[in-house]
């Protein structure tokens, strides 16, 4: 299959050597504004110097016979490139965040329905190791039905001078926690339905207005989540996935940097987790099989739209200072 990205950013960098890695795509285009990154794209891909190009559109024109379009651009362009290749019949893989815009994901999905085509969004931490084995633990039953989870997320993060991030009032929640939301969706199999939070600032060096959150998720099923993250706060900094504290009728969990540790009545078991490292490859293998056989992929654009509900829902929590209810999607 024959795919164009646009983005060639560090990231969009990191996303093209897994796709020239994957036997199932080639290259047909690519885009990117900078002259650097285009001459780096002709070198790396073998592409002719035409189809590195300074656009989709561009490139869409170069390469009418692709099948996918990538998105690996900020969040604050997804909306236009996705639009763009759903407007010209191609599955699309756009990196997360999708948007921080409720409306502009609107959009996406009028966009993706029109088509009829794929949209599937990079959440790349259910697919590593930690997350498939507390999908598998708490799914079988093993602690009963979970009640309490709490979730924590503290790294502390640093951008360059002059680079966009620094100049995000949420970026704890827009650029990483949609990775925590997906996580809490997908291992209890669980939707929220009302947030209750608090976006604060950092005596702590920052360059954010809300570097921090603090939130109560009310989910499915009577199940209470708390959850606090922040940008800011350098000290007992968390795993990228956030340390979990799971508790049900019949056990609990706890899944942290030393794996996951099974807690029941006298019982205390330590479970290896066989990998904690990003798995962007593991991304493109579902994208593929899902268009190879036909069928919607884990977390795409309807099942994102979810997360995306959560994130935007503590924002205006924090904003209108009360409990903001979800409704169903």
């Amino acid at each position: 299959m024959r795919l164009i990205q646009v983005g060639l950013g560090g990231f969009g960098r990191r996303w093209m050597e897994v796709v020239l890695a994957d036997r199932n795509w080639q290259y047909a285009a690519l885009a990117t504004r900078s002259p650097e990154a285009q001459r780096f794209a002709a070198e790396r891909t073998g592409l002719a110097a035409e189809r590195c190009t300074h656009s989709l559109a561009a490139a869409l024109a170069a390469a009418p016979e692709a099948d996918a379009v990538l998105v690996t651009t900020p969040f604050f362009r997804h909306e236009d490139d996705v639009v763009t290749a759903l407007r010209h019949g191609k599955h699309v893989l756009v990196e997360k965040p999708l948007t921080d815009n409720a409306a502009a994901a609107e959009r996406m999905r009028a966009a993706a329905a029109a088509a009829g085509t794929t949209v599937m969004v990079g959440e790349d931490y259910r697919f590593r190791g930690g997350a498939l084995a507390m999908r598998r633990i708490v799914g079988g039953g093993e602690i009963g039905a979970p009640e309490v989870i709490d979730l924590q997320y503290f790294v502390a993060h640093r951008f360059a001078a002059g680079d966009w991030r620094n100049d995000l009032r949420y970026p704890v929640l827009i650029e990483n926690n949609t990775h925590q939301i997906d996580l809490l969706r997908y291992v209890t199999g669980c939707e929220a339905r009302a947030v209750t939070a608090s976006t604060f600032a950092s005596a702590a060096q920052s360059p954010w207005p809300f570097p921090s959150v603090a939130a109560l998720i009310e989910m499915e099923h009577g199940l209470s989540v708390t959850f606090s993250a922040s940008w800011a706060l350098p000290d007992m900094t968390s795993p990228w996935e956030g340390v979990w504290t799971v508790r049900g009728p019949r056990g609990a969990l706890r899944w942290d940097g030393a794996g996951i540790t099974l807690f029941r009545g006298d019982e205390q078991r330590l479970l290896a987790v066989s990998d904690s490292a990003p798995r962007l490859d593991r991304v493109l293998a579902e994208f593929t099989a899902a268009l190879q056989e036909g069928r919607a992929p884990s977390v795409d654009l309807a099942d994102n739209l979810n997360t995306l509900a959560v994130v935007l829902a503590m924002i205006r929590s924090g904003e209108q200072h009360q409990r903001i209810e979800l409704r169903d999607r």
